[in-house]
């Protein structure tokens, strides 16, 4: 059966949006007031060069996040929404640590080893951490669909 409205594809799509949007306004909050004019993503006033301003991008978080709660609850939470949220949440992580890195540094990489702090603990990153990342995120996706449709049929 075909629809028109897939609950699912907007699911994913209102979590990638809401990272997309964090990277975004944490971005804004780092950038100096040069790099919030002349980047493509983040608006640094009514002349900058970027889409939105701090508080557009608030408010795609917002969007997101209440959008997707609103859409699993809607649809019925089953198990196949907690696979591709899971899964969701892994891929948005990758993009937001992208638009981030994009608006501070101007490239969607940072420095191999950086550290990343966390409850006291000091992680050495890299890149092909944020693929492994990324690939498990699309993985669970992937798993999460499959028992989706396996349900509609």
């Amino acid at each position: 059966m075909t629809r028109i409205f897939n609950p699912m594809i907007v699911f994913i799509f209102l979590i990638l949006l809401y990272w997309f949007a964090e990277g975004a306004t944490e971005g804004y909050t780092w950038a100096d007031s040069e790099q919030r004019m002349e980047n493509v993503i983040i608006k640094g006033g009514s002349d900058g060069a970027g889409v939105l301003d701090y508080h557009g991008w608030r408010f795609m978080e917002i969007l997101g996040t209440h959008g997707a709660i609103l859409i699993a609850v809607l649809f019925s939470i089953v198990y196949s929404y907690i696979w591709v949220g899971v899964g969701s949440m892994l891929v948005g992580m990758f993009l937001y640590e992208r638009v981030l890195n994009y608006v501070i540094n101007g490239t969607i990489y940072k420095e191999p080893g950086w550290i990343f702090y966390i409850a006291g603990i000091e992680i050495p990153r890299y890149f092909w951490q944020d693929i492994l990342l990324l690939l498990a995120g699309i993985g669970l996706i992937v798993f999460g669909l499959i028992k989706y449709y396996d349900k509609e049929a």
